[in-house]
């Protein structure tokens, strides 16, 4: 088996066409790891289908992030890390109504082979009390067959460009700004909120970014990951000008932005509340909008604004 591969490999592949036990991992919103034991199915060698808990960590990652990898041990033998974008197929699986579980699909971008010369792993498997073995036996295999049945989820071609844009800002926290002023360009990460493609975010006037936008309203901005292989590269690229708030809009730009970051809600911490009376708020209202996604070929990009 290639270390490296952009599909399933046969032996995995065969395996998991079956239905095993795997370990879904997700980005927690702290930007660590999460890890829950899962049920996971191969449609082919791109698409695997697995289970996320009602109410979980897991299922919450999977909304905010798009994404998952999913470990899965054979006894054929094979140890495996699947990666790649993940999206709903069905609120439910019926054959494990009583457990609350979701069907998620994942279109596979990478596989990689952990395998250890001269070890051996023991296969990932649940097991049962002996009072609930056959029950739950026959569960498993009724969630294998409903995972392999299941109507194909639309397309993500369904959706423009433009939409995935927008969904890809709501899913992101921090924004890198770029400015130019008397000393030259300079770029800046700030948090924000948007509302479409415009991004609301608070600043100190003292810093640099905040003396440059004075001089130079005009601003361009970046809102991307630290990918690290160039197929998943995907992102959102804008320019416009950018305004200083006051009144109303102020108002509404930090109400905007306290239901994305309820740390600064009232009643905020006291060291957050005093910060807060000495910010400006920004809103960089974009004429120019560009989303990046290299899965549709390397540096593609569309114009959505």
């Amino acid at each position: 088996m290639a270390r490296v591969s952009a599909g399933l490999p046969d032996v995995p592949l065969a395996a998991l066409r079956e239905g095993r036990a795997a370990l879904l991992i997700t980005e927690g919103a702290d930007g660590f790891p999460a890890a829950a034991f899962t049920w996971a199915v191969a449609l082919d060698a791109t698409t695997v289908r697995f289970g996320a808990d009602h109410g979980s960590s897991a299922l919450a990652n999977l909304e905010r992030t798009g994404r998952a990898s999913l470990e899965v041990i054979g006894d054929e033998p094979f140890l495996i890390l699947i990666k790649g974008g993940a999206a709903p197929a069905r609120s439910s699986i019926e054959a494990a109504r009583g457990l609350g579980v979701a069907l998620w699909e994942m279109l596979v971008v990478e596989v990689r082979d952990q395998s250890w010369p001269g070890a051996r792993v023991r296969p990932l498997a649940y097991e049962w009390a002996p009072e609930q073995r056959e029950k739950m036996l026959a569960v498993e295999q009724a969630v294998f067959a409903e995972m392999r049945e299941a109507a194909p989820r639309p397309p993500p071609a369904s959706e423009t460009p433009r939409d995935r844009a927008l969904a890809y800002l709501g899913r992101h926290h921090v924004a890198t700004l770029a400015t130019s002023g008397p000393d030259g360009p300079w770029a800046a990460a700030v948090f924000y909120a948007n509302d479409g493609f415009r991004l609301y975010f608070l600043s100190l006037p003292t810093t640099r970014h905040g003396r440059n936008l004075v001089a130079h309203p005009r601003a361009a901005a970046t809102v991307q990951e630290d990918y690290r292989d160039w197929p998943e590269i995907k992102g959102v690229q804008m320019e416009g000008r950018t305004l200083l708030l006051a009144g109303s809009e102020r108002e509404q730009a930090i109400s905007l932005y306290a239901r994305k970051f309820p740390v600064i809600a009232a009643p905020a911490e006291p060291r957050i509340a005093e910060a807060l009376t000495r910010v400006g708020w920004y809103c960089l209202v974009p004429d120019r909008v560009y989303f990046v996604d290299n899965a549709a070929g390397f540096g593609h990009r569309d114009q959505v604004l």
